[in-house]
């Protein structure tokens, strides 16, 4: 449909007037022909009835428990309270719409009267702020023919006052106390789609109703800011998230509760998510996951499982059922939630004969995958190159993960806690907590140019052998440093290559992996053995240096961060060098069994 990007949120409001009469609800995410339909699975035994009964249950665990506080444990954030907040709303509004029991309702609006008379909703840090929006936008939507019209005025009130005026604070860039400038940074994060997805959803709650007129322009900022920022965050070559795995579920959840509300209240999206960047993203999340659907965690990203219901609402709208089977097949294995109803279409196929392709990764690119199947006993190998200052980005170029049978035996640690002092020039963020080379480490000193950009530039993806090698040269003040990982699939072999050329002779130069494993490395140095919950791999270093074993923790002329996690059950492969000019780094990895006998090709062999 034609619409005018600078006046979007008066159109949003003509329409949600035309399509919903006389104040006409529910139209947030689900429709009452939605509720209908849930209503009539309630009981049942089949997948809608188990969901509706896991929110039901869910919601159980509230009817006698304090209402939410205004609590901000680390004096910086109210969030765990704002999603405790917008858990309890969720679950008792729908466990009052698919049972009809009052004692949900009652709960509901207990919860929702209390948080009305919180002092503010901490737009301090405007995630709190959002999510409480994102709560009274679906209280006061879902129930709203239950609620008498002096509560619903409150609500509005206090919507206007706490969401609505705090945001055009920050849509206008007034000056307040802020944690984050979320609405100007470029390109931005998560907070973009979390805090303008909120404020939309309640906007399009009360928008026929309020009169304070600020509803047409909450919606056009956070159109324009949303549309603007999906172009960005969701690559179009693949698909992939720019945060990491971890941060596309959070952002995802957001676009989708936002883009879900826009065609319930208008009838379209007004093509927010119509990108090819975002018909390729469902693809992301399952083939950057290890053979477990466990993330690749690079940057601050989590070790967390990767079977997010937004998966559900991505196949729906780009037409892509096996993309919804990958949430689906866990949905059947019992791992329920709440989200799951917002995005089960009785209209779709859920069909576990759909598979997924064994590779990820191209030109241009900045993440490649390869795995020898999709079973227990595969070999996975994954590599994260990309930029390193992004959001939530690490000094990662590079870092690389592996897993065999089942067992991550190289690994990302992953993030820290970010409200240390230091938090960039802790071990985790620097090059030296990563998979990846450093050179001449200096205290205090990035050990990785944050500078850094590299991008794939050769890539073979195969039914045996497989690769992807990256210029990392930008993250370096060298010469030249390359990157090139590789498998062969039918030895379960993985490569990683690294040629190194300095602009002077190197005090030091280190290649790291970090492990869980047991390492035995035999006398000359040449061979280590990892075994890992009876899992066992071979390394062989064939190019320069030999392998040795380090702690994963700082050197030791490090300045101490306060408070920075310990890594006590890590530690790292290495290799240490120094000396030279030219290095060339060639370290494979095999099944312990095997009697695979590899060779060191330079990167300009591999074909």
């Amino acid at each position: 449909m034609d619409y005018d990007m600078n006046r979007i949120g008066e159109q949003i409001v003509e329409l949600v007037k035309k399509k919903h009469p006389g104040c006409g609800h529910p139209r947030i995410i689900f429709t009452a022909d939605r509720f209908d339909y849930l209503k009539g699975q309630y009981g049942k035994d089949n997948v809608y009835g188990k969901e509706i009964d896991h929110v039901v249950k869910f919601a159980d665990r509230f009817l006698d428990a304090p209402v939410s506080t205004y609590v901000i444990p680390d004096g910086i954030r109210l969030l765990q309270t704002s999603r405790n907040v917008l858990d309890r709303v969720n679950s008792l509004a729908i466990a009052y719409r698919v049972t009809g029991e009052k004692k949900y309702l009652d709960r509901c609006i207990k919860e929702m009267d209390a948080v009305a008379e919180f002092p503010d909703w901490h737009p301090y840090h405007f995630l709190d702020t959002a999510e409480l929006c994102n709560a009274f936008a679906c209280g006061y939507d879902w129930l709203y023919d239950e609620i008498d019209e002096e509560r619903r005025a409150k609500y509005r009130k206090v919507i206007v006052e706490f969401g609505f005026l705090p945001a055009m604070d920050d849509y206008l860039d007034k000056p307040r106390k802020r944690t984050y400038n979320w609405y100007y940074d470029y390109p931005g994060d998560n907070w973009k789609l979390v805090c303008n997805g909120g404020e939309s959803m309640a906007a399009l709650a009360i928008c026929d109703e309020d009169d304070s007129g600020l509803c047409p322009q909450v919606l056009t900022y956070a159109y324009k800011n949303s549309h603007e920022f999906v172009r960005n965050a969701y690559v179009a070559l693949d698909g992939s998230y720019v945060e990491s795995m971890t941060y596309w579920a959070y952002a995802t959840q957001y676009l989708a509760r936002y883009a879900t509300s826009l065609v319930t209240a208008c009838g379209t999206d007004f093509d927010l998510t119509d990108t090819e960047g975002m018909r390729k993203t469902g693809y992301f999340l399952p083939l950057l996951a290890d053979n477990k659907f466990v993330a690749f965690n690079f940057g601050d990203a989590g070790e967390s499982t990767m079977f997010d219901p937004a998966l559900l609402w991505v196949g729906h709208e780009m037409g892509q059922p096996e993309v919804s089977y990958i949430r689906y097949k866990y949905i059947e294995k019992g791992l329920y939630s709440m989200l799951d109803l917002f995005w089960l279409y009785p209209e779709d196929n859920y069909d576990s004969s759909l598979t997924l392709p064994t590779n990820y990764g191209e030109i241009g690119a900045t993440n490649a995958t390869f795995r020898t199947g999709w079973g227990e006993q595969d070999m996975y190998v994954g590599v994260h190159y990309g930029k390193n200052r992004v959001p939530h980005g690490h000094n990662d170029m590079g870092t690389f993960i592996l897993q065999y049978k089942g067992e991550r035996i190289f690994y990302d640690l992953g993030s820290d806690n970010y409200n240390l002092t230091h938090y960039g020039n802790c071990y985790r963020h620097r090059g030296e907590g990563h998979n990846t080379l450093i050179f001449n480490p200096k205290p205090d000193v990035a050990d990785l140019s944050m500078k850094g950009e590299s991008y794939i530039s050769k890539y073979k993806a195969t039914d045996d052998e497989c690769f992807a090698v990256c210029d990392m040269t930008s993250s370096y003040d060298m010469k030249s440093v390359v990157r090139g990982v590789k498998m062969v699939k039918s030895e379960k072999a993985v490569t990683i290559h690294d040629e190194v050329t300095t602009n002077e002779k190197t005090d030091w130069a280190f290649w790291f992996a970090h492990t869980h494993a047991a390492i035995l490395i035999e006398e000359d140095g040449k061979t280590a053995h990892l075994t890992q919950n009876g899992v066992k791999i071979k390394a062989l270093c064939l190019g320069d240096g030999t392998f040795g074993i380090m702690d994963a923790k700082s050197f030791y002329w490090s300045e101490p961060i306060e408070g920075q996690a310990e890594n006590k059950n890590a530690r790292k492969l290495t290799i240490c060098l120094s000396g030279k000019t030219e290095y060339v780094l060639d370290v494979v990895f095999f099944p312990e069994e095997s009697d695979y006998k590899p060779e060191n090709k330079p990167i300009s062999d591999w074909q």
